[in-house]
């Protein structure tokens, strides 16, 4: 695959010869205008600007047919030929974002805005759509609503480079219940909402909504030995089923040992009856890092609305 890179000469008098960039010679100002996308860059950049306008202009559509995004405003998008510059909004410029040029390092020839870079830029276009459409929303951590507002910004960055960003609950829920779930969610969410939000958007309690449960129970595992490594007890307890004594118990012994954290992953949910005829899901677990990975379960049971963690 053909790659592109730029290089500078200077000609001294026994010739050309390579020399460190000087990117004050990196062509004119041009601009492209895509709807209410305008991006600026230099010559050099010319292919590379013209596919970011074009990329998120599409975008934009893409997530407004989800989300009710009311009037955007118009987005300036800057290419500048920088090394160490990161993709990052510019402060206190609502809608402007600044971009390195793929140049200053290498770019592919056919595709200079690749997958790597659209994912970057994805990012924080979806983030900032959705703080948009929550009314800048900040969830209380450690309550749900912190995974319900990331796992929204990740499904509409897959959506939008169309990549699979590992989206479960998100992607099930849309072909369950509809796209437009998403933003009835992202619309009805609160700063310390629960899981148990998503009954009041599917109509049906927890355990009937058929939803992949895969990257949520994986975010409260690792709640769960964030909040040990923190000795927060209180939003610890509140994890786990505490109704029943011996789950109590376990809690208050792993709460007490002070096991190290890990990598933990759920890899398979399968929804079960339990012994008491309560609805349960039995997660299957990675844990560790490969190539020391281990399996476990967790078993997590209805509580007061929300999946509670039993084992």
């Amino acid at each position: 695959m053909p790659y592109t890179r730029v290089w500078f000469y200077w000609h001294y008098e026994d010739g050309w010869r390579h020399v460190p960039p000087d990117y004050t010679f990196w062509g004119e100002l041009e601009v492209q205008k895509v709807q209410n996308v305008t991006v600026r860059y230099q010559t050099v950049d010319k292919l590379f600007g013209q596919e970011v306008a074009e990329h998120v202009a599409s975008w934009l559509q893409t997530a407004c047919t989800t989300l009710t995004c009311g009037t955007l405003s118009d987005i300036t998008i800057e290419v500048i030929p920088d090394e160490t510059l990161q993709v990052s909004w510019v402060t206190g410029s609502d809608w402007h974002l600044q971009v390195p040029s793929p140049y200053v390092r290498r770019a592919r020839s056919d595709m200079p805005f690749d997958a790597d870079g659209q994912l970057a830029v994805a990012e924080k276009i979806a983030d900032k759509l959705v703080s948009q459409v929550a009314n800048n929303l900040q969830p209380v951590y450690p309550a749900d609503a912190t995974y319900l507002r990331q796992a929204i910004v990740s499904w509409l960055v897959g959506k939008m480079v169309q990549v699979n960003t590992n989206s479960y609950l998100m992607d099930s829920l849309t072909t369950n219940y509809g796209s437009k779930a998403v933003g009835d969610l992202l619309t009805a969410l609160r700063p310390d909402s629960n899981i148990s939000l998503l009954a009041q958007i599917t109509g049906k309690s927890l355990e009937q909504t058929a939803l992949d449960w895969r990257d949520y129970l994986t975010w409260r595992l690792t709640v769960e030995d964030d909040l040990l490594q923190k000795h927060d007890e209180t939003n610890y307890l509140a994890l786990y089923d505490t109704r029943d004594s011996a789950v109590r118990d376990l809690a208050y012994q792993r709460f007490n040992a002070q096991t190290p954290a890990s990598t933990k992953s759920v890899t398979s949910v399968q929804t079960e009856v339990g012994t008491d005829a309560s609805v349960i899901l039995r997660a299957t677990v990675a844990v560790g890092d490969a190539p020391n990975v281990q399996q476990s379960d967790a078993v997590f049971r209805l509580a007061d609305g929300v999946w509670k963690r039993v084992n």
